[in-house]
């Protein structure tokens, strides 16, 4: 819930150092954090690409689909959230990285 209320109102690399710091303080794997951060990311960045959209009335969205040969808007939409949870999805990943460093796994030696 904050990192979408942080979606609309701050900048956008603010959602990664959220995703980051929340990865830092969960146990959980690398792949299972790249996952956490590329879904967040993903809904985030499209849910907001979307109601903007839908809310300013505007044309603007089409052309530049225009610009990039004729993309249209749902594929705008779909490549904005394949961006966002990319990024933060490696955001996710190196704060569960640096958990990783900081704190390691206690590995039982069985005699």
């Amino acid at each position: 819930m904050l990192l979408l209320l942080a979606g609309f109102y701050l900048p956008f690399l603010l959602d990664v150092n959220l995703i980051w710091s929340s990865c830092i303080f969960m146990k959980i794997s690398l792949i299972r954090a790249f996952a956490f951060g590329f879904i967040a990311g993903n809904m985030v960045w499209l849910g907001v690409s979307y109601f903007y959209h839908w809310t300013s009335f505007s044309p603007l969205t089409g052309m530049i689909g225009e610009i990039f040969q004729g993309l249209s808007v749902s594929s705008l939409f779909y490549i904005t959230g394949l961006i966002g949870g990319v990024t933060a999805g490696l955001g996710a990943w190196s704060g569960a990285a640096i958990r990783h460093l900081i704190w390691p796994y206690n590995i039982k030696h069985e005699m």
